[in-house]
Parts: C-alpha cells; sequence; structure tokens
C-alpha cells in the first residue's frame, strides 16, 4: 500500500482524529494542509463528497470525513483494529463515534472563530503544526479575512456562544461516565477515543475553559490519547457565561 494522503487544515481536530488513527495503526500517511475557508473550494477540487476536511487517498480511493475515515482505515488488516469485534460493543462504539462527529466536534469549531475575532494573536499559537505552502508566520498575519468568514459561516455571534457555553457541561459529563463504563480507555484506545478527545483538547485551548475541564475524566483522557496538540487562547468569553459554565461543572463533580 502506498503511503495515504490526509487533506487538512492546520489546528482541525477532525484531522486529528484521523491522523491517531493513522498512526494507531501503523500507517504511513503524509498530511497536506490547505489554506482554511479556501479548503471549501479545494477539497471539491480534489474530487472529495463535501467541503470540510479531513479527506484520505488511499491508492487512489478517496474517502471524505473524520467517520467514514475511521470506518475505512479499520477495514485495512495492518495495525490493531479501531472498532471491537463483539457487535453489541461496536453498536456502542459507533454510537459515541457518531455523537462525537455530528455533536462534539462542532462546538469547538463554532467558538474558535468567535475568540480569534477578539483575540487575533492567538492565531500563531494554532499553526505550530501547520503544513501549508505558506509559511507559518505569513499565514498568521493574514488570517484575518479568513477568520471573518469562518465566523459568518459558523455564525459565531455571542448569543450562540453563551448557548453553547450552556450545552457544554452536559456534554463533558457524558464523556465522563464513558470513560467510567470502559467505552473510553486512553489505555487501549479506539475510534471512540480518536474521535472524542481531540475535541476536549481543543476546548482547552480556551484559557475560560480550562481549569474545569483539564481536572475532570475528559480532560485527563484527551491529554493522554492526544498530547500534541498546540494552541493557547486567552480568556474572550462572556464572563457570566463563563462563570455559569463553571459552576455548572463543579456541581456535576462534586
Amino acid at each position: 500500500m502506498n503511503p495515504v494522503k490526509l487533506y487538512g487544515i492546520p489546528a482541525s481536530g477532525a484531522v486529528l482524529t484521523v491522523q491517531l488513527a493513522l498512526e494507531h495503526k501503523s500507517i504511513e500517511y503524509r498530511r497536506v494542509d490547505l489554506l482554511p475557508v479556501f479548503h471549501r473550494i479545494g477539497m471539491p477540487l480534489r474530487r472529495f463528497g463535501g467541503v470540510t476536511v479531513p479527506g484520505i487517498v488511499i491508492d487512489g480511493r478517496r474517502v471524505h470525513g473524520s467517520l467514514a475515515s475511521l470506518r475505512t482505515l479499520d477495514e485495512l488488516r495492518t495495525g490493531p483494529p479501531l472498532f471491537p469485534a463483539d457487535p453489541l460493543r461496536r453498536r456502542e462504539v459507533e454510537s459515541a463515534v457518531s455523537w462525537g462527529e455530528e455533536n462534539y466536534q462542532p462546538v469547538a469549531r463554532r467558538l474558535l472563530p468567535y475568540s480569534l475575532l477578539r483575540r487575533p494573536r492567538a492565531v500563531g499559537s494554532l499553526l505550530e503544526d501547520s503544513r501549508t505552502f505558506i509559511p507559518a508566520g505569513v499565514l498568521s498575519k493574514t488570517a484575518a479575512p479568513a477568520i471573518f468568514a469562518n465566523s459568518r459561516i459558523h455564525h459565531s455571534s455571542e448569543d450562540r456562544v453563551r448557548r453553547m457555553l450552556a450545552e457544554l457541561p452536559p456534554m463533558l459529563d457524558r464523556v465522563d461516565a464513558w470513560i467510567g463504563a470502559g467505552l473510553l480507555d486512553a489505555d487501549d484506545p479506539g475510534a471512540a477515543d480518536f474521535m472524542i478527545a481531540p475535541s476536549t483538547r481543543a476546548l482547552m485551548w480556551f484559557e475560560d475553559l480550562r481549569p474545569a475541564i483539564e481536572g475532570r475524566p475528559a480532560g485527563a483522557h484527551a491529554l493522554r490519547v492526544a498530547p500534541r496538540y498546540a494552541g493557547a487562547i486567552p480568556a474572550v468569553f462572556p464572563e457570566d457565561a463563563v462563570a455559569a459554565f463553571r459552576e455548572s461543572t463543579r456541581m456535576a463533580a462534586a
């Protein structure tokens, strides 16, 4: 098998999901980052079935999306499996993976443009692992139009940020519960771990949110499964919404 080509953008949790799975299965790959926002043109031009990342090319076969990529990689016999063989356990893992892609993954994606519009100097911290053809320093200095466009695409208004922060504690509770039940296991990771840990790690970029996340099982799990995920964004969210988020997570931990 030729090396897999992984198409992404810098700092994408969905791309990190596939990258972790490739490394877990010891599959040789090369990551190519497209320019953020412009990837919505570049992915269709490369004949993927959508405008978002990630996309992988395996011996000429194109697969679009993190969940579809996990399933395809699991079909390869090389390396350990990503999904369990037991049918009941597999259904549980499939459910967790789908939730991670559809519900959990979008949270940080929508919080990010709101925060970067207000803390533009933080862009550089998110580009430390960039694989674009433009140097990270240049990309950081010219990122403002892309951030603005991304905020419009994801409707990153203050009202929406408040709603997402209010909805986040039950999501973290769910991740904690799956860790407690053994469905997520940093010692023996699989598809669900690789889908969910990058999203938790992305939430830990935010100075407002990290203290309430890193001390709970979800935070510890994320740091072990996805230890390499650069990014640091100073406090930016409405103070009362952050206070309510911290109080909700504190009560859940009590």
